[in-house]
């Protein structure tokens, strides 16, 4: 049988049975009683399912069902012990779980357990002489143990907990959170029992084509309570993992009827960026824009549950176009017109449930088993039969009837037949019988109201109503009617429908005698029923949707008999950001409504100046009057939360005296606002201030430092605020979030590092910030700062490829600019002067393809004294100013595709990468006499003096190479490789400074040059360092341009690190290769390299003649090495040059070895003007 891994390779929609989510692999006489017993212990205390080998038989292979297990696993651990290598099973069983992350992306998690991650990478110590003895034995083929080794290597490199010391229990608590945390964060609870459900995630998978790199939007739709959540479900928990960003977006219609788009789009991107809910979008076409711009970058696994309109897919995942490659997205729905309107690329319809398989989900839940009990099997028949394979009416049947007699089911079985046009409704409604009174008050308010809505905000209402809701909604969802998910109260809607339907059943058509009243049509027929004084007694709760209604006016005793109303909420949802603000609602001015029982008051919009002259308000939890034209206000002992936003006339609350309890003041926009009152600081609970937007408000009292519970203060668009009050932050320190933005404050305290616990810092457009204190440094909880729009604070300055034709002159007052691009500005005709203020804090500065000759550049550039990056790409001056030496902190130099560039002058000492290919005016390296020459010999050699440890270890220039790498280099080979033979105590020469590499190589837009440096002897070889040249240039991708570069760079000898100094080493070779950026994929563009020798002093300029009109000689040997010895030994020299059979010249290597020994090279090379007179002689009589 195959394996897995085999099976996933050949088809990457298999679905992996994830039989165990932790596999342990350990060396047993190690760990296995004590460091492994106890993870293991502490792995399964977690309810981790780990797996451990102890019950295999051992053999000498690995055991077919030990590999079986492995591939079944989620993740293993490996405990990697002073012995793991000894064992030839342990090492298999490494080599599976190394193939398993390969192959079906299984996490792989290391311990090192007092061993260290080296010896494994290379195998030092225990495991070198572990494989000495695989070796040794000889019972393993040559492969199997290479296969160790790699497995070895792999997982030494990964990222893992390594125990050297300390507390082994901490090690074992920090390990087991941290499998538990990437095991369980992503994934739904969707129980055990799932029949029928392996099929259709198949078939759902098959559909993905995750073997695609393409887009793909699959739909799946069917009836309500078919299974389409839980099938997705279970199909996001097996594919999550190969995603690095997902997001699932339950009950998107419910939402977006009652919270809107806006709020859909800020958790699809607080869950793809990673942040909790996105707070920064304020409308839907722009949070529409936003969501497009992120996904298409990414690759992202999104679903979209229970979709009920086209503008929700529109605002959410728009089309394909959106999303990144390899994307996935699954929407579910009980439209199948919309997938249609969508153009999903496959669409999955989900069937009901066959006989047998209901048959099964309904004994699970009514027998705790998949066969029912003998005496029950017709009755189970029955009920199967009545539920049409519908797996929610099967679950809810099924729970129904749990330990019930015979009878018992007979009854309700008969019960249900009698209401046949209510199917699944009276399945439901049986379960809201079982409920107490209060219970039923609950389950009745969230099915009309508060389905979807965040659980804190229903407990903290309903808690008003003195409903005991923790416990009550605690008992709803044991007994399924509600769910609770990450703190949102949700129910199916067939249970909402229920719930409506209970309201309705004993006056159905008549709304005014209902106890709650929720759609607008109904509360019309209810408010204009004649009679209405008595048949509203028992109103307790109105949620009118002014939206969906047509314009009311209310008679002012209309609510007078409404002695139970407890919730009134009057409301109008947002249509694509904009509230309608045509008035629906008239009120007379002497309009009433009874308020002793009154909890919650939500009424956007209100048009009166104040609330009723008799409004009794004590027992008020919450307030919200936004968008009204309140001007005096009501106050309570109870209310936890006041929300006046958008109310234009409130000109100030006088006190603060008797809303102690208040835990949120939101004051949004509330633009008459010019006051808050000092009595403020009675509010100990209050955690949420918001004062956004209160233009006319210049101060705040500076008794708000006694709101020791606030966490949260907004100030934005305060636009005259200048300062903050002179308050003690000591005294704010659970404050985690102050917005600021818009506001014409000019500083903030120095004190506000007593604020420990902020996290959020917003200052965006304080365009009078003159500065942010030091102290904000030791905000050691800070994890967003925002101070874009805040000119003088700006450190990135990018205007890359605009019109402007000069830079302002304001420039010189951004003391912090760290970065100015202007790159692309071709109309750009001059320079602000003053550029010299920005030189301590200007790093960057790019000039590139700006038109620029010579004398354009202006001088204040050269005081630019930190700056370590210079880019002058593409222009059109002939020269460059000697005054760039003064750029004593210039690390790159940046100077292709300069046509004009004729030369390279004195450089800055701190430089260590040109690139100036392309710049085909610049003179080449034909002689060593070359000014282009002489300039890098000199760089290369005063940077040996620079600070060894702040030194990159090569220095180098990139150059056109048509003329090929100059003949005058002697050490040349028409490979990647050169290799050259290192003069006798190389390293005790003082006057050896280094190594100059020559690379001719063909420039294919984006790549990485490297060249390993290695030290040979006559048996093997030590790489001594790697050298390197990244290399992107837009202007050759865009004209997909292909030419020949030449890089020449300088390595210095004192690099080689000091165990090599000796004469054991005979030769250097230098090894190049290039790959392509961001890819490691290797290249063959290295057309031939070389290696020319460096010492102190020059040679004279004759020996240089002749040096080159040797090198120039014959094609095929023209790079051939030749010495000139001492004058002493002249003769020999005269004598090794001979001729081969073909008349080439030739130099004896016996000779040269022999000479190499009597005296040092630089002083072989250094021969006087008569011995180079009497060897041109010799040389020329030769070749005549």
């Amino acid at each position: 049988m195959a394996s897995i891994c085999s099976q996933i390779a050949s088809s990457s929609t298999s679905v992996i049975p994830w039989n165990h989510d932790v596999f342990l692999s350990f060396r047993g006489e190690d760990t296995r009683y004590k460091f492994t017993d106890h993870l293991y212990a502490a792995l399964v205390n977690k309810g981790i399912r780990t797996f451990r080998d102890d019950k295999l038989k051992r053999g000498e292979e690995i055991a077919p069902e030990l590999l079986k297990v492995i591939e079944e696993s989620r993740l293993s651990i490996v405990v990697f012990s002073e012995n793991y290598a000894n064992s030839r099973w342990c090492l298999d069983e490494l080599v599976k779980i190394m193939e398993c992350r390969q192959k079906i992306r299984q996490v792989v998690v290391p311990i090192f357990y007092h061993v260290d991650p080296s010896d494994l990478r290379k195998q030092k110590g225990s495991f070198e002489k572990a494989f000495a003895s695989h070796e040794r034995h000889g019972r393993d083929s040559k492969e199997k143990i290479q296969r160790w080794r790699a497995a070895l290597t792999e997982a030494s490199n990964l990222s893992g907990w390594h125990l050297f010391e300390g507390y082994e229990s901490k090690h074992i608590k920090k390990i087991t959170e941290n499998v538990f945390s990437r095991l369980n964060c992503k994934q739904f609870d969707v129980g055990s029992k799932l029949v029928g459900m392996d099929s259709r995630v198949k078939e759902i998978s098959l559909l993905l084509h995750l073997e695609s790199d393409d887009v793909r939007i699959i739909g799946i739709c069917g009836i309500r309570g078919i299974g389409k959540t839980t099938i997705t479900k279970v199909v996001y928990n097996q594919l999550f993992y190969e995603f690095e960003h997902t997001s699932f977006l339950e009950n998107v219609s419910e939402i977006s009827k009652n919270q809107g788009l806006l709020h859909l789009q800020n958790r699809l991107l607080g869950d793809i960026l990673e942040v909790g809910e996105n707070k920064y979008i304020s409308t839907i076409g722009q949070g529409s824009n936003m969501i497009k711009n992120i996904l298409r970058s990414k690759r992202v696994f999104i679903v979209l549950d229970d979709v009920d309109d086209s503008d929700q897919l529109e605002s959410l995942v728009g089309n394909h176009d959106w999303l990144g490659k390899g994307s996935r997205v699954i929407i579910t729905t009980r439209n199948k017109h919309l997938l249609t309107v969508q153009r999903v690329d496959e669409l999955y319809e989900v069937e009901k449930l066959n006989f047998e398989e209901g048959y099964e989900l309904f004994n699970w839940h009514a027998f705790r088993q998949n066969l029912p009990e003998q005496d029950f099997i017709d009755l189970s028949y029955d009920a199967v039969c009545y539920c049409q394979g519908l797996p929610l009416a099967l679950k809810i049947l099924g729970s129904l009837l749990v330990s019930k007699t015979i009878p018992q089911w007979e009854s309700e079985l008969h019960k249900l037949k009698r209401e046949p046009d209510k199917k699944i409704q009276s399945i439901l409604k049986r379960s809201f019988h079982e409920l107490d009174h209060t219970q039923k008050d609950i389950f009745l308010d969230i099915a009309c109201f508060f389905k979807g809505e965040d659980k804190d905000f229903v407990r903290r209402i309903l808690d008003g109503c003195n409903f005991y809701v923790e416990s009550g909604l605690k008992d709803l969802s044991d007994k399924c009617l509600i769910t609770i998910l990450d703190n949102w109260i949700d129910m199916h809607d067939l249970i909402q429908q229920m719930g409506r339907e209970i309201v309705r059943e004993e006056f159905p058509n008549e709304p005014s005698r209902w106890s709650r009243l929720w759609d607008s049509d109904d509360i019309e027929r209810a408010f204009a029923t004649s009679e209405v004084k008595t048949k509203m007694k028992k109103m307790e709760a109105i949620f009118l949707d002014l939206s969906r209604s047509k314009q009311i006016q209310f008679k002012a005793n209309v609510f007078t008999q409404m002695k139970k109303l407890r919730l009134l909420k009057v409301y109008g949802r947002e249509h694509y950001g904009f509230m309608r603000k045509e008035p629906k609602l008239i009120l007379p001015e002497n309009f009433e409504f009874p308020s002793y029982e009154l909890r919650y008051l939500h009424w956007e919009g209100y048009s009166l100046k104040s609330l009723p002259s008799n409004f009794y308000g004590e027992n008020l939890v919450e307030i919200n009057l936004k968008d009204s034209n309140i001007r005096q206000l009501w106050q309570g002992n109870k209310l936890k939360v006041l929300d006046l936003s958008e109310s234009e006339q409130l000109i100030e609350i006088p006190s603060f005296s008797n809303m102690s309890n208040l835990e949120q003041l939101i004051l949004k926009n509330c633009t008459s606002l010019d006051k808050v009152d000092s009595s403020i600081k009675v509010l100990k609970n209050l955690n949420f201030l918001n004062l956004g937007g209160c233009k006319k408000l210049t101060s705040l009292p500076s008794s708000i430092q006694d709101l020791d519970s606030l966490e949260t203060l907004y100030l934005n668009d305060c636009s005259n605020l200048e300062e903050f009050p002179k308050i003690k932050w000591s005294c704010m320190k659970g404050l985690k979030e102050i917005l600021l933005d818009g506001t014409p404050i000019k500083e903030l305290s120095f004190s506000i590092d007593d604020l420990t616990l902020l996290q959020t810092l917003s200052m965006s457009h304080c365009k009078n910030l003159r500065s942010l204190p030091s102290s904000i440094c030791n905000l050691k909880s800070l994890q967003g700062l925002y101070l874009d729009g805040c000119m003088e604070n700006l450190e990135h300055l990018v205007l890359t490829k605009t019109a402007i034709k000069e830079l302002p002159s304001s420039i010189q007052h951004l003391k912090q600019l760290k970065e100015l691009y202007v790159g692309g500005c071709s109309r750009l005709e001059k320079f602000p002067k003053n550029l010299e203020s920005l030189k301590d804090s200007l790093t960057v500065l790019d000039l590139s393809n700006s038109n620029l000759m010579d004398g354009a550049i202006p001088n204040d550039v050269w005081c630019l004294s930190s700056l370590e990056v210079l880019n002058l790409r593409k222009n059109n001056f002939h020269h460059i100013p000697a005054a760039i030496t003064q750029l004593c902190k210039l690390r790159y130099l940046k100077i292709s595709h300069c046509k004009m560039l004729e030369g390279i002058p004195e450089l800055p000492l701190s430089l260590r990468y040109i690139d100036a290919h392309d710049c085909t005016s610049l003179e080449t390296l034909s002689s060593p006499s070359s000014l282009l020459w002489s300039s890098l010999l000199q760089w290369f050699k005063l940077v040996q003096f620079q600070d060894l440890q702040s030194f990159e270890n090569c220095t180098g220039i990139m150059i056109p190479g048509s003329s090929g790498i100059p003949g005058w280099v002697l050490h040349q080979e028409m490979e990647k490789e050169v290799r050259i033979e290192l003069p006798v105590n190389w390293y005790e020469d003082n006057h050896f400074l280094g190594f100059v590499l020559f690379c001719l190589y063909q420039n294919d837009n984006e790549y990485h040059l490297t060249c390993d440096l290695e030290l040979h002897d006559d048996d093997s070889y030590e790489v001594v360092d790697r050298v390197g040249f990244p290399f992107r240039c837009e202007y050759c991708k865009i004209n997909d341009a292909i030419s020949d570069e030449l890089w020449v760079t300088y390595y210095p000898k004192i690099r080689i690190p000091e165990k090599y100094h000796s004469n054991q080493f005979r030769n250097f070779q230098a090894s190049f290769s290039a790959t392509i950026l961001d890819n490691d994929t290797i290249l063959g563009d290295i057309k031939w390299c070389g290696i020319h020798l460096i010492h102190s002093q020059d040679h004279q300029q004759k020996n240089t003649l002749l040096l080159d009109f040797l090198g120039t000689q014959d094609d095929e040997h023209k790079h051939m090495p030749v010495l000139l010895d001492h004058p002493d030994n002249f003769q020999d020299n005269i004598e090794s040059i001979a001729e081969d059979a073909n008349g080439r010249v030739k130099r004896s290597r016996d000779d040269a070895e022999q000479n190499q020994g009597e005296e040092p090279p630089h002083k072989r090379l250094r021969t006087s003007i008569s011995i180079f007179d009497s060897l041109t002689q010799a040389v020329m009589k030769i070749f005549q």
